[in-house]
C-alpha cells in the first residue's frame, strides 16, 4: 500500500512539473524569437536595443596575429639555422638570405631573388604566410566586427518531480 501511494505521488508531481514546464517552453521560445529578431535587425550605428550591449569580435585579429607570428617564427628558425656563414665574415649573396628573413613581412620577398634553390621554397611560404597574417590583422583593426550581445539577467524557475516524491524547484540565474 505504501509503494502505491508513493508512486501515485510521484506521477502526480511529475504531471504537475510537466504541465508547468510545458507552459514555460512557449514563453522561452517567444523570448528566443525576439532575441534573434533584435540581433538580425541591428547593424553598427543603430541604437542598441534594451537588454543588449555591443562588443567587438576579436576572432579575426587573433587569427591574423597567429598566422603572422607563426610564419615569422618559422622564418626566424630558418634564419637561425642558416646564419653561420655570414656571421663568420663569409657574406656572399646567398648567405645574406638568413639575415633578410629576420625582417617581418617584406624580408622573405627581399631575400627571394638571392636565395638558393633550397631556400626559395622557405622564402616563398614564409612570405605568403606573413603577408596573409599581416593583411588579416590590418583589415580586422581597420574594420572591426561588432556584435550584439544579450545581457543575461533572466531568472527562470521550474518545478520538477523528486524521486522520493514531491516537487522540487530548478532555477537558472
Amino acid at each position: 500500500m505504501q509503494l502505491r501511494h508513493s508512486l501515485s505521488d510521484f506521477f502526480l508531481s511529475f504531471g504537475i512539473a510537466f504541465y508547468f514546464g510545458c507552459l514555460a517552453i512557449p514563453a522561452q521560445a517567444a523570448e528566443d524569437e525576439q532575441e534573434v529578431q533584435a540581433e538580425s535587425e541591428w547593424s553598427p550605428g543603430d541604437p542598441v536595443p534594451p537588454g543588449y550591449t555591443v562588443k567587438v569580435d576579436h576572432t579575426a585579429r587573433r587569427t591574423g596575429a597567429i598566422i603572422l607570428v607563426a610564419s615569422y617564427g618559422v622564418a626566424l628558425l630558418e634564419a637561425a639555422s642558416g646564419s653561420s656563414g655570414c656571421m663568420m665574415g663569409d657574406c656572399n649573396q646567398s648567405s645574406k638570405v638568413p639575415l633578410l628573413l629576420t625582417i617581418p613581412v617584406v624580408g622573405p620577398w627581399i631575400a627571394f631573388p638571392s636565395a638558393s634553390d633550397d631556400q626559395k621554397m622557405g622564402c616563398l611560404l614564409t612570405g605568403i604566410g606573413q603577408g596573409i597574417g599581416a593583411a588579416v590583422l590590418a583589415y580586422s583593426i581597420a574594420f572591426p566586427n561588432y556584435e550584439l550581445v544579450k545581457i543575461s539577467k533572466d531568472v527562470s524557475v521550474l518545478p520538477v518531480p523528486l524521486a522520493t516524491g514531491g516537487v522540487g524547484v530548478v532555477g537558472r540565474f
